[in-house]
């Protein structure tokens, strides 16, 4: 029987620790990666619950009117403080909203509306009698 003492000199400590030491640093190295994503993903969680109480506050019907300015509820294109396509247009710029649909927070190539006619929700025939607008499919 061996001696405690010798045995180190009867394993190959050559062939035995190193696969067991590649394995551990291998499923570390999957559990920090599993880690990231999963932070990653609480974060993408956590931004969109953010986005809930300020998608449910009252808005304004009327794109280039505050809420505080929009006390008749007016639509859009009734608005009289911007009356026609121009002034719409440029109170949409000044906003920094999509020219096609109004909303803020991406830009006119990634926008789905637009009118028949000439391709932006802002069209000068936008409210007279049969003017049709469409929205695009993604």
């Amino acid at each position: 029987m061996a001696h405690l003492e010798d045995f180190p000199d009867e394993i190959d400590t050559t062939s035995a620790f190193p696969p067991l030491s590649a394995a551990i640093r291998s499923l570390i190295n999957r559990m920090e990666n599993d880690r990231d994503s999963m932070l990653r993903q609480l974060n993408t969680i956590e931004n969109a619950c953010s986005e809930i109480p300020k998608r449910s506050e009252p808005r304004s019907s009327c794109a280039c009117c505050t809420l505080e300015e929009n006390r008749d509820m007016h639509q859009t294109v009734r608005c009289s403080r911007f009356p026609n396509a121009v002034a719409r247009t440029l109170q949409a710029a000044k906003l920094a909203l999509c020219e096609r649909c109004l909303k803020p927070k991406h830009g006119t190539e990634d926008c789905g509306v637009s009118c028949v006619h000439c391709g932006l929700l802002l069209c000068s025939s936008r409210g007279r009698p049969g003017a049709t607008y469409k929205r695009g499919h993604h």
